[in-house]
């Protein structure tokens, strides 16, 4: 189970401030905190944190691409750029580390809003509320591999910077994550099964039909489109909704291998769930956090379909 902490926050930097004091107390470390430009406040700061082999870059922007050397207003967005990395380098600029991936997520912040931050001895989960009712998602540190030793590193989040559209987390039928993996004839990077050659990631969700293992993706019959429209819907007579598992495979030797699965992380309908509510069952509390926000249930939007996360959380 995860630890929570909420509150509210004055500006991105505000917020980057406040990740920054939860995640060091909790274990992380602190390589960099500054300003991007020191004769400039509004560029904005960067911060480095590190835990174990987890590295991940942050920086908060206020309309203007982060991953650009001069502040062009008109960006469009407001927010904090996260990338993940296999080192450290004060010389390097923010989102190109020793050993960096090459997708980025961001939690888009507005002006102010509140935060919602979980964390445990592995990952981190912080969902913002940038308007009322509306939630952007970015999750990094290990996932829970199956074998030790096999990488596990990861990025995953409902937005990218520099793209328009909106994502599931972990659904690598687009660039929603970024997971480094290490095996006897690959060790590096994967976002999905199409970058690198017989190599991949694959979800127990997918949006497209590009991925051909058991996933929760309605309606189609190459997934077991009736088997995750029956996990993906809401019971309405007693009012409880499946807890659907996030479990991760790896192609290996041209075979998808199970990887990964969170013991207190899950995809759940939010058809009947109110936005941050807990949700019990038996002696196990959830937070329950809908990816963008609430939908009309007759009229549920690709890809997002009503779903959000269930966290497990320490009461």
């Amino acid at each position: 189970m995860m630890k929570y902490q909420t509150g509210s926050y004055s500006s991105s930097e505000n917020l980057l401030q406040l990740v920054k004091d939860k995640l060091v107390a909790e274990g992380w470390t602190a390589d960099s905190h500054v300003y991007v430009d020191a004769t400039d406040a509004t560029f904005g700061k960067r911060l480095h944190l590190r835990r174990g082999d987890v590295f991940v870059s942050l920086r908060n922007f206020d309309d203007y691409d982060p991953a650009r050397d001069v502040k062009a207003l008109g960006f469009g967005k407001t927010g904090i750029d996260i990338r993940v990395s296999t080192g450290y380098s004060a010389s390097s600029v923010w989102y190109e580390q020793p050993g960096f991936s090459s997708i980025g997520r961001y939690v888009q912040t507005g002006a102010s809003g509140v935060y919602h931050l979980f964390t445990d001895a592995s990952k981190v989960v912080l969902v913002v509320e940038y308007e009322t009712g509306r939630y952007s998602h970015v999750l990094f540190g290990w996932l829970n591999t199956h074998v030790a030793g096999t990488g596990g590193q990861f990025l995953a989040g409902t937005q990218g910077a520099k793209f328009a559209e909106w994502s599931v987390p972990f659904d690598t039928s687009t660039d929603t994550t970024s997971v480094r993996v290490v095996k006897s004839d690959y060790t590096g990077w994967l976002t999905n099964d199409s970058y690198v050659a017989n190599q991949g990631i694959c979800p127990s969700f997918s949006s497209s039909n590009l991925v051909r293992v058991p996933n929760f993706s309605p309606g189609s019959t190459s997934q077991i489109g009736s088997l995750g429209s029956s996990a993906r819907s809401s019971n309405r007579l007693n009012g409880l909704s499946g807890l659907m598992p996030i479990y991760m495979y790896v192609k290996h030797s041209g075979a998808w291998c199970p990887y990964s699965e969170f013991s207190d992380l899950f995809f759940v309908n939010c058809d009947l769930m109110a936005a941050e509510q807990d949700y019990v069952v038996g002696d196990q509390t959830f937070k329950i956090l809908p990816f963008l926000g609430k939908q009309i249930p007759a009229v549920r939007t690709g890809p997002l379909y009503q779903l959000g996360l269930a966290v497990k959380i320490d009461v």
